[in-house]
C-alpha cells in the first residue's frame, strides 16, 4: 500500500524531530499502535491532524504543517455536510484562517490588507479568537474566489450560526433580494 501525503509527512516529521513512533504517541497522548496505523493504513483526522499542524509549526516545519493543514480540508468538508455537528469550534476556525492565508502564500500583513482587516485581527483569529461576522463573510468570499470551497463553507456556516440563520432563512433572503432587483 502506498502512503498518502499526510502519512509521508508524519514519517518525515518524526525523522526531523528524531522521534520514534512511541515518542510521537506519548507527545500526542495516543497509543503507539495509533501512530503506526496513521503511517501505514489510515491517516489521522480532526483534532489529531490539528495537533500535528501545531506540532510541525512549533518546530518550524511549515512545509509539513501545510501538508497536515491540507489534510484538514477534508475534515472541514465533512464537518459541513448535513447532519454533521453544527457547532464549529474556534480552533477549527483559526486553522481555517491559517490554511487560507498559506494557500494564498501571503504574510499576515498582506492577508489582512486583502480582507480589509487590521493585522492584529488576523493574528488574533489565527491564534484562536473567533472571527466576527464581517470577517467571516470576507473570509468566506476570499476562500470561494481562490477555489477553496471547503473553507468557504466552514466560514459561511459559522457566520450563519452567529447570525442565527438556517439555510431556509438564506433562501428567503435570496428570494427577497431577487424581488427587490426586479424592474418595476
Amino acid at each position: 500500500m502506498e502512503r498518502n501525503d499526510v502519512q509521508q509527512a508524519i514519517v518525515e516529521l518524526r525523522r526531523r524531530l528524531g522521534m520514534t513512533q512511541q515518542d510521537l504517541a506519548i507527545h500526542l497522548g495516543k497509543a503507539v499502535v495509533t501512530v503506526a496505523r496513521w503511517e501505514t493504513a489510515r491517516p489521522p483526522r480532526g483534532e489529531s491532524l490539528a495537533a500535528l499542524v501545531r506540532m510541525a509549526q512549533a518546530a518550524g516545519h511549515d512545509d509539513l504543517a501545510a501538508v497536515f493543514a491540507c489534510g484538514l480540508g477534508l475534515a472541514f468538508q465533512l464537518a459541513s455536510r448535513p447532519g454533521a455537528e453544527d457547532k464549529l469550534n474556534p480552533m477549527r476556525l483559526s486553522e481555517g484562517v491559517q490554511e487560507l492565508r498559506r494557500h494564498l502564500g501571503e504574510s499576515q500583513q498582506a492577508f489582512s490588507n486583502r480582507l480589509g482587516l487590521s493585522i492584529s485581527a488576523v493574528v488574533k483569529y489565527e491564534g484562536g479568537r473567533e472571527p466576527t461576522g464581517k470577517a467571516l463573510a470576507r473570509l468566506a468570499k476570499v476562500a470561494k474566489e481562490v477555489g477553496h470551497p471547503d473553507l468557504a463553507n466552514l466560514f459561511a456556516r459559522k457566520l450563519m450560526e452567529q447570525l442565527g440563520l438556517s439555510h431556509g432563512d438564506l433562501q428567503i433572503l435570496a428570494d427577497a433580494s431577487e424581488t427587490d432587483n426586479e424592474p418595476k
